[in-house]
């Protein structure tokens, strides 16, 4: 996590005013290790005080801290070159649809619905090799991003049975599976 979040470019600052945004290559780091240890933002506070010196973190970063870096562009922009450059195929892919929390934090009385829309293209070692946060149907979301992978095959649920999709796919070389 700290050496490919501190490889990656800082998003390009063009007159922005306000109150200065938290280093997002920290904020990136700590939303890595959430993802990947599972921590809840409450937790992942205590967890990171631990964690910090090994993942390169300099400031104390709170629970509400943690759960803002999630909305950030600046943060989604290291994420995206992180998530680039890791990506390796086997060729065989999946994709669906998922709905997403909008925060880690445990809210015990209001356990709602994800409140975002996630489109992703997985290969079969669950690495993720595209995705789109857009919210956007998930059928019109996988148009664009299969022009973002490469392999041998992709399956599909029959949330995406559509003729155009499977023809797109097929121009791609990739053998389509879409199951009803």
């Amino acid at each position: 996590i700290r050496d490919s979040v501190d490889e990656a470019e800082l998003m390009p600052c063009e007159g922005k005013v306000g109150r200065p945004l938290t280093n997002p290559k920290s904020l990136a780091k700590s939303v890595l290790a959430c993802e990947a240890l599972s921590f809840t933002e409450r937790s992942a506070q205590g967890w990171l005080t631990i964690l910090s010196p090994f993942l390169g973190i300099r400031e104390k970063l709170d629970d509400r801290t943690i759960g803002d870096g999630y909305d950030k562009p600046e943060v989604a922009y290291l994420l995206k070159q992180v998530f680039e450059k890791a990506k390796n195929s086997d060729g065989r892919l999946c994709g669906d649809g998922t709905g997403l929390e909008t925060s880690r934090k445990q809210n015990y009385e209001h356990n709602k619905r994800a409140g975002e829309y996630m489109t992703s293209i997985v290969d079969s070692r669950e690495l993720v090799q595209a995705f789109d946060l857009s919210g956007e149907q998930e059928c019109r979301a996988m148009h664009k991003l299969i022009k973002d992978v490469y392999g041998g095959s992709i399956r599909l649920d029959a949330g995406f049975n559509d003729r155009e999709l499977v023809r797109e796919i097929a121009e791609r070389d990739l053998i389509p599976y879409v199951f009803p």
